[in-house]
């Protein structure tokens, strides 16, 4: 009991100093950059929630899946390509650029549903695909230049809860109105969205053009150095994010075919899914502060979803624990993970670290979202055993990485700063260096 006391003073008094390096200015900026993709969500799950109208309306069986494709398709390319010039450039002209071609593409969906011409509609997530995902790698940017690192876990976790948020809001709104004005509704929200960020372009580091060769020097110089650690725990967040966007691609579907239920009753539960990620994204990333570290709220996130998955298999229907299950996984796991491959990465690519990893994810998806969709012609559940290994096998891949960290940790640091470097360090600060060398200079 003693102990367990202690534990729970000890975590009072890390969250006691998280919340006074926390400044209303610093609030603000995490909150207003949570909001900015808030609107792209919504266009990118609004397929899935108005997959059946889109259908009927274009006379298409196959938009839904070709929708998801052209948005995985590009992301291959485009999510590093952005990234790597968002950390060259920062992003002061890269970013509203960005946006202006997401608002062109939701533009294109509205007019093709007014002229009923499925290209078009296409060709409006293509430009997604393009940018979409970059986006987010845009945000960690943001993230690194307004916010002290110690606040960057804690920004994660509002993110994507505010990413979630925007899945969770396409699904309060988007059944509830026709198919033109519910894309209205996100083309004015983004248009919002592009007036915060024209805010922040202004405010952010600029560079000058005599400097982009030594810029871009410096960027490549830091990629070949990117330790082991990041490409091992890279691998487990592609392999997960693959089985989970897939899984998001067609869940509505897959709910509504496994257990014959209404098209509102599935959409409730996606509903339930991405508003639960969204709270946990909250809670878990600020846990990631605590000296635990936020690698058991990933272990466990990892554990959650394989559940949902098995659950699927389940006679009885329980498409709501379903989707607590993989609401609570994929909260656990993003928001944290996210928060250690920039770590891992190294300073100086917040972008190229998230970047990296959206190219790789989407190019598994690629192939995984028509495998999906044949494997659904024969049975629904077949795609849940897939979901399944994927998991699986970036969990075999995540405790690999734990136990190279774990090693790692053990080697005591050589690049310490001592007197011969010309700088006067204090016999207290050079023993604080050291004794916290695995939480400041293991990257």
């Amino acid at each position: 009991m003693q102990k367990f006391i202690q534990f729970i003073l000890y975590i009072m008094e890390d969250y006691t100093i998280i919340l006074s390096q926390m400044s209303f200015i610093s609030i603000l900026h995490i909150i207003v950059i949570a909001l900015l993709v808030l609107p792209n969500t919504m266009y990118f799950a609004s397929v899935n929630i108005l997959s059946e109208g889109l259908s009927q309306h274009f006379n298409s069986s196959n938009l839904h899946s070709l929708s998801y494709t052209l948005i995985s398709a590009p992301s291959i390319i485009s999510a590093i390509t952005f990234s790597l010039i968002l950390d060259a450039f920062k992003f002061n002209i890269i970013f509203p650029i960005i946006q202006s071609i997401l608002i062109l593409g939701t533009a294109f969906n509205i007019v093709s549903i007014k002229v009923t011409n499925q290209y078009l509609f296409l060709f409006g997530r293509f430009l997604y695909g393009v940018c979409g995902e970059t986006t987010l790698a845009a945000q960690s940017q943001l993230i690194d230049q307004f916010l002290p690192q110690k606040l960057h876990s804690t920004a994660f976790a509002v993110c994507f809860c505010g990413y979630m948020a925007g899945e969770a809001l396409a699904g309060l709104i988007l059944p509830k109105l026709d198919l033109i004005n519910g894309y209205i509704v996100i083309l004015s929200f983004q248009t919002l969205s592009l007036a915060l960020i024209l805010i922040y372009s202004i405010k952010s580091k600029t560079i000058e053009k005599a400097n982009f060769k030594i810029l871009l020097k410096d960027l490549l110089a830091k990629l070949t150095k990117i330790p082991a650690v990041y490409f091992i725990l890279a691998c487990f967040r592609i392999l997960f994010t693959a089985s989970k966007s897939t899984y998001d691609s067609r869940s509505i579907i897959a709910l509504k075919t496994i257990y014959n239920i209404p098209l509102e009753i599935s959409q409730q539960a996606q509903i339930v899914q991405t508003s639960l990620s969204a709270v946990v994204f909250l809670i878990s990333g600020i846990s990631g502060f605590f000296k635990f570290g936020p690698e058991i709220f990933v272990i466990l996130g990892a554990l959650f979803c394989c559940f949902g998955y098995i659950f699927c298999y389940f006679s009885i229907p329980n498409q709501f624990l379903i989707s607590t299950l993989i609401g609570f996984g994929f909260g656990m796991v993003a928001a944290n993970c996210s928060a250690l491959l920039v770590k891992r990465a190294g300073g100086g690519l917040a972008s190229s670290a998230l970047g990296v990893v959206f190219s790789l994810q989407y190019l598994l998806s690629t192939g995984i979202i028509p495998l999906s969709r044949e494997l659904s012609k024969i049975d629904e559940k077949d795609n849940m055993i897939m979901y399944l290994i994927l998991v699986i096998l970036g969990f075999i891949v995540w405790s690999g990485e734990m136990i190279i960290y774990k090693l790692q940790k053990r080697i005591p640091p050589t690049n310490l700063v001592t007197e011969g470097d010309g700088i006067e360090v204090s016999a207290v600060d050079q023993g604080l260096i050291y004794e916290n060398h695995d939480t400041v200079n293991w990257i």
